[in-house]
């Protein structure tokens, strides 16, 4: 288990309120769900930056298609199932 450690972060009144309701609606502390919904946050973002760079990757190999390419390609996958 990793070791905690403390942070500090000032919300809106609005988000506490929200997140006070939903911790007792999940019957958690409201500090579990905090760690989390960052946990969470972090992971997915992470995620996301991961595919972009990829993507990026892809496209400096001269791995894409340009718009008309990719209608091309589309045109005919319709044509060839007619």
């Amino acid at each position: 288990m990793n070791a905690s450690v403390t942070i500090t972060s000032a919300f809106a009144a609005d988000t506490i309120q929200a997140l006070d309701l939903l911790a007792g609606r999940l019957h958690e502390p409201r500090e579990q769900v905090i760690e989390r919904a960052v946990a969470e946050f972090v992971a997915r973002e992470n995620e996301l930056i991961d595919m972009l760079d990829a993507a990026d990757h892809q496209i400096d190999q001269g791995n894409y298609l340009t718009q008309t390419d990719m209608e091309r390609w589309f045109d005919e996958r319709v044509r060839s199932r007619a």
